[in-house]
């Protein structure tokens, strides 16, 4: 490695540590296979910028609290390792406090930067980039003026039509050119490019970046002006969907002669100035120039919060009705002195918070939470969802929970591949027959069709069987107990539901084999025991446990156990997780064969059983209330947030949340802080309600002469005030009382939620008061086909008040006495069980 590396790199354990981390998202392993040349560039870029390395640290003054704060999260947002950070955040201070202000695009040019050069090298070139012309004066304001101003001369750079087409998107030019510009491209470009942009940008100045802005334009006109919309538009210009070797293309052709000489024809100076009056920045009715200060040597615009407000105004009146960036300015304009003064659920266009009811419209009330408190995000295929980071965070709990239980079983992890030979699936013709409506067939690759084609896994059994066939050959073979982390895809054709009802989703699914059906129904009621305990234990859901019948068990099992649960705002039984006794059918049709002890050649006894992430689902709508979300404690990302109170300037509300938030760290507990000042208290009180956060903490002005705060549950919206110094013990208290308060809260609309019945006359009254139905029932198939037919026709009939058939849920293993001569309620032949009889997902 090149002796010229004074930064990270150098480090003898920086790939091992810092391999990971957040500013090398885009490197895509090319700076670890071309570090000398990396570094050997970086250098480079040194002598442009009149730069000497230097080795000489820099010390700073001690930082505020909101210093802290920011510091922390970008340097947190930048690098995995601790002294590391640490470097960051103590370069990040001294600039802060040399320049006057800091931007967060600082903080990713910082980073870069430290790579290569010790931190004093690096605050040297970053002051050169700061304070002179040719590079990125006044964009590292906290103020995007200099990016807002520098958009408006490249929109005045654009040809009409495109510019045109860019307001119809939505799509202010000054959105991108602040990561274009401000960021120089990091964390956008992949670094292979990434460098070229950066050598002719250290050479050229920000000439070259209004250069990159036409090249990429001229690039990528036809995709603008196709883009059907401006989520689609947004993603070219992020560089999310753009090719990159066409993005390379926009690199190199900035610089060719064309464009170097259409810039080098303007005076940049004078059209920033005029677009700085003509933007709305200096233009007003009393021309109110004396509130700007505008320096010509610098390019530097500070701006009042009046010239703001008549900014955004006047940019919210240029953009099409509706689009995101109106509906953003407009907010910018009326809150510009403190942010917005609603919380929200305040207005009810607000696409913040929830404004559908859950008792009265179930179906938008949930589909509003899910994406409003930021669970999912719609793909563009249909029945496809992305989970963002506050639901996958729940998954992962829960999937922490199942896999030790699953190990305590003596289950081991292993992973089959997501494909299955048409062959396979056939193999098992009943099994096949449950599923064929679901499977997603492979049937082309790239312009060729194959020969064969290749199944996506709807479940494993057919792919995993044939090699426990090859594995296991003895009794000393067995048992031979398998678990594994998987997507599975089932081609839904019904109204795809997030969470509930989906063409892809996670679950885990356990294959057992063993030598006696004892063994094998011993290993089916564990894995049943473990979902109850993970529902019950974690998400604070109360399950029914139970057979399902003949018509509703596993395709080609000997039986299915089951939980459900009840949905009470629309009386809906919900399958909550399967355990299934495959007996030895599919050992059969596989040759899953062992020699026994005396030497007989045996059938294997089988298990299977799963649970997915409608477990998600399960739990939004057995606690969701029309606030939002409300998250059982055990799986809230955030389990404490803590949000400070105070007046203009004053930093000792926040300083002492800092602390707080700290010591419930300390105790095993997951706080946040709420800092944001272009957000009220009231608003940060609604949002973090909309995402379910178990409890609020308050600190204010009072509170903190008495060295109290505020504790606020979630879940009923109760409050006390506590000592500060009792808040850990106090908090771990409270998270564990709302446990039990959520799980017996929803045991008891559970129990509410049953209708004991003995006749068919008394089902269809119970179903429209949105009850499940405990019935005594004869178990014959026949008998629930005409139920579920019966149930359907009165909901087609005109006293409907139905959304589906009514079907067998379980037959529940907690059984009421039957006495001896009780009735099928329907068939009125002798009855066998009393059976759970519902609607359901």
């Amino acid at each position: 490695m090149s002796s010229r590396c004074t930064g990270f790199l150098s480090q003898p354990s920086f790939w091992q540590e810092e391999g990971d981390a957040p500013i090398l998202k885009f490197d895509f392993g090319w700076l670890a296979s071309h570090t000398d040349e990396a570094i050997a560039r970086a250098n480079a870029w040194l002598p442009h910028v009149g730069v000497e390395p230097s080795r000489v640290d820099a010390d700073t003054k001690p930082l505020s609290s909101e210093g802290a704060r920011i510091f922390r999260a970008d340097a947190n947002r930048t690098f995995r390792s601790e002294p590391n950070r640490l470097v960051c955040i103590k370069l990040l201070s001294f600039s802060q406090q040399k320049f006057g202000d800091y931007q967060q695009s600082l903080g990713y040019v910082a980073g870069l930067l430290l790579l290569f050069f010790d931190p004093a090298t690096c605050f040297k070139v970053l002051t050169v980039l700061n304070d002179s012309p040719k590079y990125l004066p006044g964009y590292w304001r906290g103020e995007a003026t200099a990016c807002a101003v520098d958009g408006y001369v490249c929109e005045g750079l654009l040809k009409p039509h495109l510019r045109a087409r860019l307001k119809e998107l939505g799509l202010l030019p000054e959105t991108f050119v602040q990561k274009w510009f401000a960021g120089i491209c990091i964390h956008h470009l992949p670094y292979s490019i990434l460098f070229d942009f950066l050598d002719r940008f250290f050479q050229h100045g920000n000439s070259y970046l209004f250069q990159f802005f036409l090249s990429f334009f001229d690039t990528f006109e036809d995709e603008i002006m196709r883009a059907a919309n401006n989520p689609e538009a947004n993603m070219l210009i992020r560089f999310e969907s753009a090719p990159e070797d066409r993005l390379r293309q926009v690199v190199e052709e900035a610089s060719a002669q064309r464009y170097v000489a259409t810039i080098q024809s303007l005076d940049v100076h004078k059209c920033r100035i005029s677009a700085f009056q003509d933007g709305g920045f200096g233009a007003s009715e009393d021309r109110d120039v004396s509130q700007l200060e505008v320096s010509a040597k610098m390019n530097l615009f500070t701006l009042s919060g009046r010239s703001v407000s008549r900014y955004c105004r006047i940019r919210f009146a240029k953009c099409p009705a509706g689009s995101g960036i109106a509906r953003r300015c407009s907010s910018e304009a009326k809150g510009s002195k403190g942010g917005p003064t609603s919380g929200p659920r305040a207005n009810p266009k607000d696409t913040k918070g929830v404004s559908a009811s859950k008792a009265t419209d179930f179906a938008t009330w949930y589909t509003q939470v899910i994406t409003r408190g930021e669970m999912i995000e719609y793909h563009d295929i249909s029945g496809c969802y992305v989970l963002r980071p506050w639901s996958f965070f729940i998954w992962e709990e829960i999937s922490r929970m199942l896999d030790a239980g699953i190990k305590d079983l003596g289950v081991q992890n292993a992973y089959f591949p997501c494909f299955v030979s048409q062959e396979m699936l056939e193999v098992e013709k009943s099994h096949l027959e449950g599923f064929a409506p679901e499977v997603a067939w492979v049937t082309r690759s790239g312009e060729s069709q194959l020969a064969k084609p290749i199944a996506l896994r709807p479940t494993s059994e057919t792919i995993m069987y044939p090699f426990f066939a090859k594995w296991i050959r003895s009794h000393r073979d067995l048992p031979l107990k398998l678990n594994q982390w998987a997507n599975v895809v089932r081609w839904e054709f019904r109204q795809p539901t997030p969470f509930l009802r989906t063409r892809e989703f996670l679950w885990q699914e356990g294959h057992t084999a063993h030598a006696t059906a004892e063994e094998a129904q011993e290993m089916v009621d564990a894995a049943l025991e473990l979902y109850e305990r993970t529902y019950t234990e974690l998400l604070a859901v109360p399950v029914l446990k139970g057979m399902k019948s003949e018509e509703e068990k596993f395709a080609g099992s000997l039986h299915s156990q089951t939980l459900e649960v009840f949905i009470p705002a629309t009386g809906r039984g919900i399958q909550a997780a399967t355990s299934h006794h495959l007996g030895q059918k599919f050992a059969e049709m596989f040759g899953i064969h062992f020699e026994d002890d005396s030497g007989r050649r045996q059938l294997v006894h089988q298990s299977s059983w799963g649970m997915t992430t409608r477990s998600l689902g399960i739990m939004i709508m057995v606690h969701g209330d029309d606030k939002g979300l409300v998250l059982p404690p055990r799986v809230a990302p955030v389990q404490v947030v803590l949000i400070p109170i105070a007046s203009k300037g004053d930093a000792a509300g926040e300083f002492k949340c800092w602390q707080l938030m700290e010591e419930l760290k300390l105790h095993g507990i997951r706080a946040e802080v709420d800092a944001r000042g272009n957000y009220t208290p009231g608003w940060k009180f609604n949002w973090w309600e909309l995402k379910g956060v178990p409890l609020r903490v308050e600190v204010g002005p009072r509170d903190l002469d008495r060295g109290t705060c505020r504790v606020v549950r979630r879940l009923d919206g109760s409050k006390k005030d506590v000592e500060q110094s009792q808040l850990a013990a106090i908090v771990r208290d409270d998270l564990k009382d709302i446990h039990a308060a959520m799980l017996r809260k929803a045991t008891e609309e559970r129990d509410a939620g049953i209708a004991k019945v003995m006749d068919w006359s008394e089902v269809v009254p119970m179903l429209k008061q949105k009850k499940l139905i405990l019935a005594p029932w004869c178990e014959t198939a026949a008998s629930e086909l005409l139920i579920r037919r019966r149930t359907k026709e009165a909901e087609d009939g005109k006293e409907a008040a139905l959304t589906g058939a009514m079907k067998s849920l379980c037959l529940p293993f907690d059984q009421p006495p039957l006495p001896s001569g009780t009735k099928c309620f329907f068939t009125g032949e002798p009855a066998r069980r009393w059976c759970l009889f519902g609607r359901s997902y």
